[in-house]
């Protein structure tokens, strides 16, 4: 026997009804536990997850992504304009008469990708830890060059430099010409007034004149070794003679070369000083 309960039809709809609003409470409180769960894990570093299509390994071979504290290299960084007025002409040794030029500059002057691959034939050398730190001290070389250039530069022999650059680079080089006798006019003015100053100081022109008496002194120094040593001959143009020092060679009593009354024969069998 079939029992109905009293009702009408909205009655048994309200009955289905409810169980499914109990599930789908169920499901909210479910959902929000999980968020709560997952906001309270910490959250893993970057480097730690693996890039899309790289095998999950351990250790450091699966960090794969870099960190976003990655410093970015701008191109101020890597990359330096240079003007013909930046140009470093140097002589080194010192006083030695030997001029060179930094080949990174003059790559860049020439807008040269590879110089020493275009120009393979000119003379070059690595700047030692002695020759850039006088370039440092005396050229302000850190504001002219990149501080990642500073361990490999290269020098070129300046007289190499100025006839390449007079036939090759003729615009180029009549700018570099003009900034360099402006350097020279400016070194000038600064020496000028610097004498001036010390006019006005007796004790500094005392200083000065023993410190150009001590120049003099070493540049006769060096000269004489050299003559002694390197330069022990020369050739006089005006005369064509080779001209060296009288106590390289052996001196004779002055009667064993002074010349008699027969000095030569003037006809066959005539009496003379010398056999000949």
């Amino acid at each position: 026997m079939d029992i109905v309960l009293g009702g009408d039809e909205s009655s048994s709809s309200k009955l289905s009804e409810a169980p499914t609003s109990i599930l789908t409470s169920t499901t909210v409180v479910d959902e929000i536990s999980n968020e709560s769960t997952k906001l309270s894990l910490p959250i893993p570093d970057s480097e730690s997850i693996p890039a899309e299509g790289t095998p999950k390994t351990g250790g450091k071979e699966g960090r794969m992504v870099k960190s976003s504290s990655t410093r970015v290299i701008t191109a101020d960084t890597t990359h330096m304009h240079i003007e013909p007025s930046h140009i470093i002409e140097y002589e080194w040794p010192p006083k030695s008469g030997e001029r060179y030029f930094i080949q990174e500059q003059i790559a860049e002057l020439l807008d040269v990708k590879s110089f020493k691959r275009k120009y393979p034939e000119l003379s070059r050398h690595t700047i030692e830890i002695n020759e850039r730190e006088y370039l440092l001290a005396n050229y302000k070389l850190a504001t002219a060059i990149n501080e990642h250039q500073m361990h490999g530069l290269t020098a070129l022999r300046a007289i190499e430099i100025h006839e390449l650059m007079a036939s090759d680079y003729p615009a180029i080089y009549s700018e570099y010409q003009r900034a360099a006798a402006d350097k020279v006019k400016l070194q000038m003015a600064e020496e000028q007034k610097r004498l001036d100053a010390i006019k006005l100081d007796t004790k500094k022109m005392d200083e000065l004149r023993k410190s150009a008496i001590r120049s003099a002194f070493e540049f006769n120094s060096e000269m004489n070794a050299i003559k002694r040593t390197e330069r022990r001959y020369f050739w006089d143009l005006q005369t064509s003679i080779i001209q060296s020092s009288k106590n390289r060679w052996k001196r004779m009593p002055p009667e064993y070369t002074r010349p008699g009354p027969y000095p030569a024969a003037l006809i066959h069998g005539q009496y003379q000083h010398f056999y000949k």
